[in-house]
């Protein structure tokens, strides 16, 4: 596949060969063109297997290479599917068309990164901004040499205004973070995902879901919340508790919700606060009034969307 002419966008095509994994398109030949070509070679040699009566771990093994350049296919056709369908409808799209634009329509990459990840969890590394990456790779070294005999009950975890946010690994060190570093925002806008508006949440002392039994969507949204602040902290134990009727998901660590102090001063150290500390605490609601990344997950009349929506009346 050509490279991009700017590093900054890239056409529709360019993005889901990508997601795909496909690295070269001939001149003149179509992402699906590609795929298509893959998948009808892999069911002549599946025939010809089959003809040929090779051992069954042969045919096997030929089933298996025509079922993944199907899929592979089905795949490249569906994503392509869908950013039509998003840039068809602007207003609600999280997609941005760059200025590069002429023949073919350009994608600002921030964008599309933030759509792969958040709709399929698909990320690229050359995606991503290089100094940022270098920026998460040496926080995470320095999580892990912080969390030797630590569990989560000796993490706090202090959101500040603005997205930005500290984690302190027991009385040793602390290191600070956003939102967006860790997954729960977007680069093109500046608002939470619907993982990041769960977290501001409990911050605040609320429970998540409201409901005993969760909806898919909400199961969905707290994994990615719990994958959130694994890659923060480097623990690989859950974070929280498990579900109840009475607390719903609680996490294991402290939550504190510092939005109303600009100041460092947690940097030096800080006592633990129990939720309890910060129960009535009222959340500032500018943080709530932005829509969130996935409309079915807020506009659903569901309990997360409920949840969600209570948070942002008060």
């Amino acid at each position: 596949m050509p490279k991009s002419s700017s590093p900054s966008s890239i056409t529709v095509e360019e993005a889901v060969s990508r997601m795909v994994n496909l690295d070269y398109i001939p001149t003149g030949f179509t992402l699906i063109d590609m795929t298509g070509a893959f998948y009808e070679t892999a069911e002549v040699v599946y025939h010809n297997a089959k003809v040929d009566q090779l051992s069954k771990e042969e045919l096997k093994v030929c089933e298996i290479r025509l079922a993944i350049c199907v899929s592979r296919h089905e795949l490249a056709t569906s994503l392509l599917d869908h950013l039509k369908l998003d840039l068809a409808n602007p207003e609600t799209s999280s997609l941005v068309i760059s200025p590069d634009t002429s023949s073919h329509v350009r994608l600002e990459l921030n964008s599309v990164v933030d759509w792969a990840l958040e709709n399929y969890g698909i990320s690229i590394p050359e995606w991503m901004d290089t100094n940022e990456s270098m920026s998460d790779t040496s926080e995470l070294v320095e999580a892990e040499a912080s969390k030797v005999q630590l569990t989560w009950k000796d993490i706090t975890i202090k959101i500040y205004k603005d997205y930005n946010i500290r984690c302190f690994f027991g009385k040793g060190k602390s290191k600070p973070s956003h939102f967006r570093k860790i997954g729960l925002m977007g680069v093109a806008k500046n608002r939470p995902y619907t993982s990041g508006f769960i977290l501001l949440g409990m911050s605040t002392g609320q429970k998540f879901p409201k409901q005993p039994t969760p909806m898919a969507s909400e199961k969905t949204a707290l994994s990615k919340l719990r994958n959130a602040l694994k890659n923060l902290t480097g623990i690989v134990e859950d974070p929280f508790y498990p579900i109840n009727e009475f607390d719903g998901w609680k996490p294991q660590f402290t939550l504190i919700d510092d939005r109303r102090n600009a100041d460092e001063r947690a940097k030096n150290g800080s006592t633990k606060v129990s939720f309890d500390d910060v129960e009535n605490y009222e959340p500032e609601t500018s943080y709530y009034d932005d829509e969130p990344e996935t409309d079915d997950f807020m506009d659903e009349n569901d309990a997360a969307g409920i949840w969600l929506s209570e948070r942002s009346k008060k």
